[in-house]
């Protein structure tokens, strides 16, 4: 990957950007948000709302395993680190 301009790590500090903005709290329609997921590209990428109760139900080593396995037309996402897949696993469990 970095033969071909990529950088699979992480630059310093990310974990700490994202603590901070986990800690702020979380953003809703009442903040100008557009909820964008009934919108046609949707649809084609076959992907459920999270407010469905199929996404819903996965737990959290559901989701890590797709994260790191992939699922579908999902392809794996490379170069996370345990931690990093917890934190994207987590962060999907936030979603309302």
């Amino acid at each position: 990957m970095i033969e071909h301009g990529f950088h699979p790590d992480f630059p310093p500090g990310t974990d700490t950007e994202l603590a901070a903005i986990q800690a702020q709290p979380a953003l809703s329609a009442a903040d100008g948000l557009t909820d964008l997921r009934n919108l046609l590209w949707s649809c084609l990428l076959y992907t459920s709302p999270v407010s469905d109760p199929s996404m819903k139900a996965l737990t959290v080593a559901q989701i890590e395993a797709t994260v790191k396995n992939g699922k579908g037309k999902m392809k794996p996402v490379a170069g996370l680190t345990d931690p990093q897949v917890s934190a994207v696993a987590a962060y999907f469990k936030s979603l309302k």
